[in-house]
């Protein structure tokens, strides 16, 4: 299954921050390749050209570009997933550290058993508390979620009402996550 790995919509201009990014960027791409994810990485802006520069392992990925004016996380998931065949895939900003291979389970499994063809766009975990986990990531984006997105005019961000989100407690699902399921 692929990750979109949203690396390009923020601007890094401190030496010392840049170099911190490089060295997460090659240990999430690692964590997340060693999970079994096609990785795609979104750059944009004037800091790509360091990205490809002084991130190794960033050529174990596949490269989109975001183009926009202002890039944000909505503009940089609307990029990657021109990338994809339209089929569901996951979303992770660099930033945020990798989930476990049970977050994604659970996310995988509960789409699966709920039909490849619903109508939700997006699955996303919630703690028993309410409060998304992993600051709300990873997405799951699923084929509807793909194409809605993808062709939706004005997308600029995360929080569009067009968008129809599925929030999965973990505690409710903990059982899925020990199937052993391919990512």
């Amino acid at each position: 299954m692929t990750i979109l790995l949203l690396c390009g919509y923020r601007e890094r201009d401190e030496a010392e921050e840049k170099a911190l990014f490089h060295t997460h960027l090659d240990d999430q791409i690692r964590n997340l390749r060693g999970l079994g994810f096609n990785v795609i990485c979104v750059l944009a802006g004037a800091h790509a050209d360091d990205q490809l520069r002084f991130c190794r392992r960033i050529t174990e990925t596949e490269l989109v570009f975001d183009t926009s004016d202002n890039p944000n996380l909505a503009s940089n998931l609307k990029a990657g997933l021109a990338g994809t065949d339209g089929a569901g895939c996951f979303a992770l900003p660099v930033e945020v550290p990798c989930p476990s291979r049970e977050a994604f389970t659970i996310l995988r499994e509960v789409w699966r058993t709920r039909g490849f063809h619903t109508e939700t766009n997006i699955y996303q975990l919630v703690s028993d508390e309410g409060a998304p986990s992993h600051y709300g990531f990873p997405l799951l984006i699923t084929r509807s979620g793909n194409t809605l997105i993808k062709e939706m005019p004005g997308f600029r961000s995360l929080l569009d009402t067009r968008l129809k989100y599925l929030q999965l407690g973990e505690s409710e699902h903990a059982g899925l996550a020990s199937l052993e399921f391919p990512l």
